[in-house]
């Protein structure tokens, strides 16, 4: 406890810049945990995330380390270990730092947030802490791969639990880790405002998001082409919302080539990272996603409390968003016919754009309301900071 006698909470989450669905789901927590516990953030670096920390009164500790372990890639976690290995000391130190933080402050929990700061609450129990950890599971781990192998191994069976963001996160996870596991969606804003429809064409079509290789923006572009070879009166266009963080920028340049070599210069825009997505919301008929495997999809969700319908692929979580037929279309991974088809039922009965936004919203406002969502999470966390303190 501390001296105002709430529990101490500490957060852990690597990165403070360049915030993405983790960082903003973060800030959701700490604005409702800073009510019950008393609040710290360690992050490597100021940012976004430390400025929120601090507007909300939660302590924000910087403890300097690499960006070079930004290059590390769950998938190829081995690899590209080999080519940061440099960066390894420089973690080293942060986590020994940490520790010294964790002794002064006592944490009755300690949260972490991302992969990186999953390591780092891996290795503090690995040097004597005995508080609660939880594990906040962000992440899609490939059966048999190295990470879920060092997840299994390194997971604490005493003191450990895990909240995963979709019941497809949960399923990967190893088994000692399932049993372990709860499922709590990401909460989100619910906005006031929603999409207006205006029936009829064209038919304007959004991605917001990361500009990545596995968010599948490539692919959405080839299923505009192929809509518009379909459907050529119905004047649809595809405008591709965000930046390219933690990913080379030639991705970026080979998507321009892609739309200038389908000659879609005039409906297919690639536009930059927009600090007002409602506004990117409310102008747009129909959210598009082609993730292969999605934990869970933020941009979705929000889409979706805007009063937009969706289609997207069938990967990962996006089916626990998206009810197939009733707030959207959901079709299987790859199949680029499938999504045109989707696509066609919208421009052949307008209608339903409506229907299944208002459909769409309804759903989130039940599932991922982040009023509902973040104190859920405190509840848990403060029930687990109890189960540990009757066992001691």
């Amino acid at each position: 406890m501390s001296g105002n006698n709430k529990p101490v909470l500490l957060f852990i989450n690597h990165w403070a810049q360049n915030p993405g669905g983790a960082e903003y789901s973060l800030v959701d927590i700490m604005l409702f945990a800073q009510k019950r516990f008393d609040c710290h953030l360690v992050t490597s670096e100021r940012g976004m995330l430390t400025e929120k920390a601090s507007a909300m009164q939660v302590a924000s500790h910087v403890i300097p380390c690499s960006k070079a372990l930004g290059n590390i890639r769950r998938w190829r976690f081995l690899h590209t270990l080999l080519f940061s290995w440099f960066s390894i000391p420089s973690y080293i130190v942060f986590v020994v730092r940490l520790r010294g933080l964790v002794r002064r402050l006592k944490p009755a929990l300690v949260h972490a947030n991302v992969p990186k700061s999953h390591m780092a609450l891996f290795l503090l129990v690995k040097c004597g802490y005995a508080g609660a950890c939880c594990f906040h599971i962000r992440e899609i781990f490939e059966r048999g791969s190295f990470a879920q192998w060092l997840y299994a191994v390194l997971f604490p069976r005493q003191n450990g639990f895990a909240v995963a963001i979709s019941s497809a996160v949960k399923s990967h996870l190893p088994p000692r880790m399932q049993s372990k596991a709860i499922v709590l969606y990401n909460g989100i804003a619910i906005p006031d405002a929603v999409k207006s429809y205006s029936r009829g064409l064209p038919l304007k079509l959004l991605y917001l998001g990361r500009i990545v290789p596995w968010k599948g923006c490539h692919v959405l572009i080839e299923i505009l082409s192929l809509a518009i070879q379909k459907f050529p009166s119905a004047g649809i266009s595809l405008s591709l919302v965000g930046d390219t963080r933690y990913w080379p920028s030639l991705y970026r340049e080979e998507l321009k080539k892609s739309i200038n070599a389908l000659n879609l210069q005039s409906v297919c825009h690639l536009l930059p990272h927009s600090d007002e997505p409602q506004r990117q919301f409310l102008s747009f008929d129909i959210f598009c996603n082609a993730s292969y495997n999605e934990p869970f999809g933020r941009s979705v969700a929000e889409a979706s409390a805007h009063g937009l319908p969706v289609i997207a692929f069938d990967g990962g979580g996006i089916p626990e968003i998206v009810k197939n037929n009733e707030s959207g279309f959901v079709v299987p991974v790859n199949d680029r016919e499938g999504f045109v088809k989707s696509i066609g039922k919208y421009i052949r009965n307008p209608g339903l754009v409506e229907t299944m936004g208002r459909r769409a919203r309804e759903l989130a406002q039940i599932a991922f309301d982040r009023k509902k969502q973040a104190p859920l999470l405190c509840d848990v966390l403060y029930a687990r900071i109890c189960s540990k303190q009757d066992k001691d």
